[in-house]
């Protein structure tokens, strides 16, 4: 939880659905961009935790930083030139593009 927080926990999920398709496929053909996409989905995601949220309860013990220690980096330095506002569509439109690059997911679907 250090290094990025909050997004730590969907390292599991991303692990199993690896475990998941390695099992039903057999073979699978692991993408640089899909690997880059996820990395970058974790990084832009512990950005946004940690612009947001600074102190959270988890399990009944406080976190410091809910963005873990990327997070704050990247908060300290992105607040200073973008502001708020500006950091928090920066993050969310990198989280977005990650999103859709690394999942099957499309955003016709959310029309």
């Amino acid at each position: 939880y250090q290094l990025f927080g909050l997004p730590a926990l969907l390292l599991p999920a991303v692990q199993f659905l690896l475990a998941w398709r390695l099992l039903k496929f057999r073979d699978v053909h692991v993408r640089l961009y899909k690997t880059i996409a996820v990395i970058i989905l974790l990084f832009s995601l512990s950005g946004l935790v940690a612009l947001h949220w600074q102190r959270v309860t988890l399990f009944g013990q406080p976190l410091s930083e809910a963005g873990g220690a990327t997070g704050g980096l990247l908060v300290d330095t992105l607040s200073g030139y973008l502001n708020l506002g500006g950091a928090t569509l920066f993050f969310a439109g990198f989280f977005l593009v990650a999103l859709i690059f690394s999942t099957p997911l499309f955003p016709v679907l959310f029309l």
